[in-house]
């Protein structure tokens, strides 16, 4: 064994999981050939790696490794702030970042110029969903393309992401999907009940294999989709998904519709009971200046959801509770609301 790393804690209490010298390699050197696009010899770089997150979590300590790994210079922060990370990308030039989607959405609502991020080729996100509204934002508004990666909770290091290349000839197009499988993995998504491959573009659960982690398939907690050309869409966790009198509402997608509404600055959905229905959606707001109106809020959600989907009660908190990665907290959540 090579090291512990503990799970996100973002659904229940951080486990410690070990990792093998014989799972570790192969998941830097895949992430070092997705990062330079091609399999090269390692050389000493010159451009830093701006580290964010903690050791104690699994993003932290793999971009940890991977920046000694690369031979790549590190700046270590103990919290992330807009002003002291822009000032560490001014001053140091890094060519790519890594930011949690929190992160991207503090920097959109902060007054930082354009001019600041001028040395980024791209962004990389990860450890959370991105709302397709806030990754267009960004780009638009910085001229940095985001590269979003994912990585099941299961595995250390990317199962799959975008590239720049992908990025150049498919963002329009692929907007919402976590890119296409690393080259060593193989992805397909079954019926949960029964294991039969679902077609290109069912929802279902995400099995993949990669030599790095199993020689087998291995089922992942992902609500998953793969369209024609082999991107990778998450519709959300098994466990997250709220049965609403038989209708099935994914807290990801709810979540996504509210972010886009004015003075929301993030937003939670989790399932509450109900005697009629069985459980019935809440959305927990946090609000980014003045509190949002109820009435308007529920009236926008009507108008981009289906009846089901929206929250039948919304309410307000100053901060959801999160992970060190900045993630929602949904145990913290749920002991908020008495759950």
């Amino acid at each position: 064994m090579v090291i512990e790393r503990l799970s996100s804690g973002t659904t229940g209490p951080p486990k410690r999981i070990p990792v093998s010298a014989d799972v570790l390699l192969p998941a830097l050197r895949s992430a070092e050939a997705a990062a330079s696009g091609m399999e090269r010899p390692l050389t000493l770089k010159g451009s830093p790696g701006i580290i964010l997150s903690p050791f104690t979590h699994a993003g932290g300590i793999f971009r940890l490794l991977l920046s000694i790994y690369q031979a790549r210079p590190m700046v270590l922060f103990d919290r992330f702030t807009v002003d002291a990370w822009a000032d560490a990308v001014r001053r140091h030039k890094p060519k790519s970042a890594n930011l949690v989607p929190a992160m991207i959405r503090m920097i959109l609502a902060s007054d930082l110029p354009r001019g600041a991020l001028a040395s980024l080729k791209a962004v990389h996100s990860s450890t959370a969903p991105l709302d397709v509204q806030t990754q267009v934002e960004f780009e638009a508004r910085f001229g940095v393309p985001v590269l979003i990666d994912y990585g099941a909770a299961e595995f250390i290091g990317g199962v799959a992401g975008w590239s720049l290349s992908d990025h150049t000839r498919f963002a329009h197009l692929k907007r919402g999907s976590v890119g296409r499988p690393r080259p060593d993995v193989q992805m397909r998504v079954v019926d949960a009940q029964n294991g039969n491959s679902m077609d290109v573009g069912q929802t279902g659960q995400l099995e993949l294999k990669c030599p790095r982690f199993a020689r087998e398939l291995v089922r992942t907690t992902d609500l998953a989709s793969l369209d024609a050309d082999g991107f990778l869409y998450i519709h959300g966790r098994v466990d997250d998904a709220i049965n609403r009198g038989g209708f099935k509402v994914l807290p990801d997608d709810v979540v996504a519709v509210l972010r886009q509404f004015p003075g929301v600055g993030d937003a939670a959905v989790v399932g509450v009971p109900d005697e009629r229905l069985g459980q019935v959606p809440l959305a927990v707001i946090e609000a980014q200046g003045e509190r949002p109106d109820v009435e308007a809020l529920k009236a926008f959600a009507r108008e981009r959801l289906a009846a089901y989907q929206v929250p039948v009660e919304f309410r307000f908190v100053n901060a959801l509770p999160r992970t060190t990665t900045m993630k929602v907290s949904r145990p913290e959540l749920k002991a908020m609301l008495g759950l």
